[in-house]
């Protein structure tokens, strides 16, 4: 009797063991599987919560901050992959690409029709763009996301339009590192992210990971789908509003912080409703370079004046030659699947 009772005792205390193994890898697994899911506290935070009042901002939210010694901000690095040199601004595209006429502000036809003025800027920026097959250029954006204002982020892009391909590189102090492709109905149709220091918990930089963009965590980091990244869509977003009646002020030549040249403007009215991140409506600027024609600056404001998105694009780089090459993961990380 009395062994009997021995082992019943070394059993419950082998069985407490375990229990207490048990929970110390679970709290040990925790930080990692969260850290996995970047994003999903804010997800879960935009179905429950609202974000906190602010005080309005002022129309034109301040010009992104060059580092010390470089009053335009950094160059583009250059891009072995596509083996093009460095990036540098350029006043225009070689004039062998660019047939169009140049877009000429005529103050009479502002004053006398600024409704058709907008229309020429969408259209030539259009017939411009038709014109790109593929182009490399460098954006700055800041988004809120989830009531929450991010950082603003500086990166390295490319864009192809057949197939839909994009490729983004931080070069900037926030996520410096990260890499991300897409390309649309390839690579199992994912986005592959090659991660920053600090990206995930527990996890070196330079570890791979791929998630549907529909996938809900990809979903919640950004304001926007990854298929809707790049100046075509910015092109066709315009032309949808103009064709919409939607409410639009032609601003004229606008000097922006960002750019030594005037930028044509556009600011478009947000009534409620319009899009579920702005249920109280709000407002839209549109902004084009007019050595390119193109959308280069575009910002959005909520009800109470408070930015919720900033994009800033410059230093393009096209006529450019960007092939699969360019946007395959394993060729540019060199790591299989």
């Amino acid at each position: 009797m009395a062994s009997r009772m021995e082992a019943c005792k070394e059993g419950k205390k082998q069985k407490g063991k375990r229990k207490g193994w048990a929970g110390l890898i679970f709290l040990g697994l925790c930080p990692l599987w969260f850290g996995l899911l970047p994003g999903c506290s804010e997800a879960n935070s935009q179905l429950v919560a609202r974000p906190e009042p602010r005080a309005a901002a002022p129309a034109q939210p301040p010009a992104f901050p060059p580092p010390p010694g470089d009053a335009k901000g950094p160059d583009l690095p250059p891009d072995p992959g596509t083996k093009q040199e460095r990036i540098t601004p350029v006043a225009a595209p070689p004039a062998a690409s660019t047939p169009l006429e140049p877009a000429v502000f005529r103050p009479e036809q502002a004053v006398n029709d600024p409704e058709a003025r907008i229309r020429e800027l969408q259209r030539l920026a259009a017939e411009h763009y038709a014109a790109v097959d593929s182009y490399i250029v460098r954006l700055r954006r800041r988004e809120q996301v989830g009531g929450k204002d991010n950082p603003e982020e500086l990166l390295l892009c490319r864009f192809r339009k057949q197939p839909f391909s994009v490729y983004f590189k931080w070069i900037g102090k926030e996520g410096n590192g990260r890499e991300v492709v897409y390309v649309q109905g390839r690579h199992d149709d994912k986005i592959h992210t090659r991660m920053a220091a600090g990206d995930m918990l527990l996890m070196p930089a330079g570890k791979r990971m791929a998630l549907s963009p529909d996938n809900p965590l990809v979903r919640s980091a950004s304001r926007h789908s990854i298929r809707e990244a790049g100046i075509g869509h910015l092109i066709d977003l315009l032309g949808n509003r103009i064709a919409a009646k939607a409410p639009m002020k032609y601003l004229g030549p606008v000097q922006r912080p960002e750019y030594k040249q005037a930028l044509e403007g556009i600011e478009e009215t947000l009534p409620p409703g319009l899009e579920p991140l702005l249920p109280r409506g709000g407002r839209r600027f549109w902004f084009f370079d007019p050595a390119n024609h193109l959308p280069t600056l575009t910002y959005k404001f909520d009800e109470t004046g408070h930015e919720v998105e900033y994009y800033c694009y410059d230093l393009f780089q096209y006529p450019v030659k960007l092939d699969d090459g360019d946007f395959d993961p394993d060729r540019l990380w060199n790591t299989a699947k």
